[in-house]
């Protein structure tokens, strides 16, 4: 894992990491906080290795492999956005975060997307059918997307989503998601410099703090994927700035590796 100081920031160019090569060798810490952001690194990392676990960024084409294994028996499993053999996946803002045991084989996988809001809401993003990017196929009706959030309309600028959260059932006793969410939070922070970082939930975890679990504070009503009239997918909208998301981090940090103190990290930030 490298660093760039502020006059490389000013310079970085938005690209993806490195694909199959060791999660800390692939990653360049292009924004943020340095200090935080390489030591959540580094303790993620370590975390996943005391469990026999290893992190690295994949190719899309193996999450549409994995898609691919599983729609016979449970139908799309991860987001199709993120499947190349379904939506326009851009090389230089989508990234893919592969667990994979002692075996190389994958356990677990996550992924994030960056969209450009300057010039329109994610609202608009979203009902353009920008947000899915899926493509239509011959002789089916196509797949439409809607939000009704009322944020969604005021949330403009450099947005990042975190999706595709997938976790083999051998090791969903490891409790991994929580985990997942925030690696891929802080890599699309020191990637892409996120105003907003949003995701989905389910619709049963509205009033529950259930969500809170991923670092987000916000949930608002509701987000529906449709096709020829029929829901395909309803889900609860989270978002969080992208200050919020670093904060969450330094506590996730006292949380689980309680050496390091979340206050005095926030104050050198």
């Amino acid at each position: 894992m490298t660093m760039t100081g502020i006059a490389d920031q000013q310079e970085a160019v938005m690209r993806v990491p490195r694909i199959g090569v060791p999660f800390l060798d692939a990653l360049t810490v292009n924004y943020g906080p340095p200090g935080l952001l390489g030591r959540f690194f580094l303790q993620a990392d370590r975390k996943l290795r005391q469990k026999g676990l290893t992190l690295e960024f994949m190719q899309f084409s193996e999450l549409s492999a994995l898609n691919a294994r599983f729609l016979d028996t449970e139908g799309l499993i991860i987001n199709p956005m993120f499947d190349p053999c379904l939506a326009d996946v851009p090389d230089d803002a989508a990234m893919c975060l592969a667990v994979r045991d002692e075996d190389g084989e994958l356990v677990a996988t996550t992924s994030g997307k960056y969209f450009d809001a300057s010039q329109r809401s994610f609202k608009e993003i979203v009902e353009k059918g920008d947000f899915l990017s899926v493509r239509r196929i011959d002789g089916q009706p196509p797949i439409t997307s809607h939000i009704t959030a009322p944020i969604a309309a005021d949330l403009r600028g450099r947005l990042c989503y975190c999706g595709a959260i997938w976790v083999d059932p051998e090791v969903r006793g490891l409790r991994l998601p929580a985990l997942l969410s925030r690696i891929v939070n802080a890599a699309m922070l020191t990637l892409w410099n996120p105003d907003y970082v949003m995701g989905f939930v389910k619709p049963e975890v509205l009033g529950t703090d259930l969500y809170k679990r991923y670092g987000y504070e916000n949930a608002q009503p509701s987000f529906e994927v449709h096709q020829g009239g029929k829901c395909l997918y309803e889900g609860i909208f989270l978002w969080m700035t992208g200050d919020d998301a670093t904060a969450d981090l330094a506590r996730f940090l006292d949380v689980l590796w309680p050496q390091i103190d979340a206050a005095v990290v926030a104050r050198h930030r």
